[in-house]
């Protein structure tokens, strides 16, 4: 066995930093203690690492992972992965995308840099939560792919969970890509909870129309209302339009269809004035506040 100083190069473009590094005799690299590896922008850090020459192959233990040109981390108790690090297998891994979204899965697969597809995903959410902790809600999955070309991510089997209970099931979701700021699909649900509403789930549906147009769809359910929220927006070439409401039926007035309308623009005209406005109805003068649209009426 020989040991090598603390700096070591795999390849022209692979660098391993660790607290001791070995190679045996069949050229097997063992590197232990603060491991950190490097590819470009991309970087490996890890307790433990093994190459194996003859199949180009590395073998972590306690791996952090930060993908080349993404804000993406994955930790997972151990893996393999390619030479260039770009693609394999992770085990009990935790992936962080954007500092928003959390999944944690038994295995997560990489192919190309990207995150590529999970199984057994026990836990995709976007709420804060400390340490041994139930998040407020969450969702859980059999499995989940991700479609480049489509700008999506298929999960199978997913139930809805809040607070650990399992409140809805569906066999398929399809929600866009969390980098992809304008793909066709369902957002991430978000929790509400209210004295007056009792605890509900938003789920959002965004359409991009044309490239100067989008419209978001949000039903609201829960206990106590069916709340269908939209909003419509149009950018022109002097100015833009955005029109927004809901539409409810609820426990609060149960003989009513309760709702509110709301459009505001801003143009600029060609005589170089500025025109801003703001109009809008509402069913009844409590329903904003009821529901939390704005801090008053208007």
């Amino acid at each position: 066995t020989t040991v090598l100083p603390q700096s070591s190069a795999i390849d022209n473009s692979l660098t391993l930093i660790a607290d001791n590094i070995t190679i045996t005799e069949n050229n097997v690299l063992t590197a232990q203690g603060n491991v950190e590896a490097r590819r470009g922008n991309q970087l490996l850090k890890a307790t433990k690492l093994i190459f194996y020459d003859e199949t180009e192959e590395i073998y972590v233990e306690n791996a952090i992972i930060f993908l080349e040109g993404q804000n993406t981390k994955i930790i997972g108790d151990e893996g393999q992965l390619g030479l260039e690090m770009r693609s394999g297998l992770i085990k009990a891994a935790n992936v962080l995308i954007d500092e928003k979204l959390k999944i944690s899965a038994s295995e997560v697969f990489m192919d190309g840099g990207e995150v590529d597809r999970a199984n057994n995903i026990w836990r995709v959410t976007t709420c804060k939560e400390c340490e041994g902790k139930q998040p407020l809600w969450h969702f859980s999955a059999r499995s989940a792919d991700r479609n480049a070309d489509r700008s999506e991510i298929m999960y199978k089997n997913v139930v809805l969970k809040v607070k650990g209970v399992p409140v809805a099931f569906t066999p398929y979701l399809r929600l866009p890509d969390p980098r992809i700021n304008r793909a066709r699909g369902f957002l991430m649900p978000s929790l509400e909870v209210s004295s007056k509403l009792g605890t509900g789930v938003r789920i959002r549906y965004f359409v991009p129309i044309k490239e100067d147009k989008d419209l978001l769809l949000t039903p609201l359910l829960s206990t106590e209302t069916n709340t269908l929220e939209y909003r419509y927006r149009q950018a022109f070439e002097n100015g833009n339009l955005t029109v927004s409401g809901a539409l409810s039926k609820d426990t609060i007035h149960p003989t009513d269809l309760r709702f509110f309308l709301k459009a505001e623009g801003s143009f600029v005209l060609a005589s170089g004035y500025h025109v801003n406005f703001q109009t809008g109805k509402v069913s009844d003068d409590g329903y904003l506040g009821d529901y939390g649209y704005f801090s008053e009426d208007k």
